[in-house]
C-alpha cells in the first residue's frame, strides 16, 4: 500500500495549511507560525508485472508510472522508491493535484476530501494479427 498525500496541517493548533508554496521552501501556519506537516491517506494502488527479456517491469496504470529491476523483489523495491519520489517531486512542483486528475483520480467525500485512484476493472487477452517481420 501506498501513501497518498493529501493536505498540509499545522503540527501546534493542527489547522489545515492551504497554499502552494512548496514542501522544501517551507509552509508555515498563519496563525502560529509552526511548520506545517503532510496528512496522508492510504491507498491501493493495482501495479502490473511482466517481463522484457531479463526485466522484471512493475506498471501502476492509475499513475502511469513504471519501473524495472533484474528480478521481481527488485521491480517491487523500485516501484515503492519511485512512486514516493514521483509524489514528493509533484508536491514540490505544486502540481500533484493537476498529476492526478489527468491520470483519472478523483477526490471524494464531504466535508473531509480524500482522493480515490482509477478503479481496476479487469485484465483480458485478444488475439490479433501481426506482420511477420522480414
Amino acid at each position: 500500500m501506498n501513501k497518498i498525500y493529501l493536505s498540509y496541517y499545522c503540527i501546534d493548533c493542527n489547522k489545515k495549511i492551504s497554499g502552494r508554496t512548496a514542501l522544501y521552501g517551507g509552509k508555515r501556519c498563519q496563525s502560529c507560525d509552526s511548520m506545517a506537516r503532510l496528512s496522508y491517506q492510504k491507498v491501493l494502488l493495482s501495479v502490473v508485472f511482466h517481463r522484457e527479456g531479463n526485466k522484471f517491469i512493475a506498471y501502476s496504470p492509475a499513475l502511469n508510472l513504471s519501473t524495472c529491476g533484474n528480478s521481481m523483489d527488485e521491480a517491487k523495491r523500485r516501484f515503492e522508491e519511485i512512486v514516493q519520489i514521483f509524489l514528493e517531486e509533484t508536491d514540490r512542483m505544486g502540481t500533484l493535484e493537476e498529476v492526478l486528475m489527468e491520470c483519472g483520480w478523483r477526490k471524494v467525500g464531504h466535508p473531509h476530501k480524500r482522493w480515490q485512484p482509477p478503479i481496476f476493472v479487469g485484465q483480458t487477452q485478444r488475439e490479433v494479427r501481426l506482420p511477420c517481420p522480414a
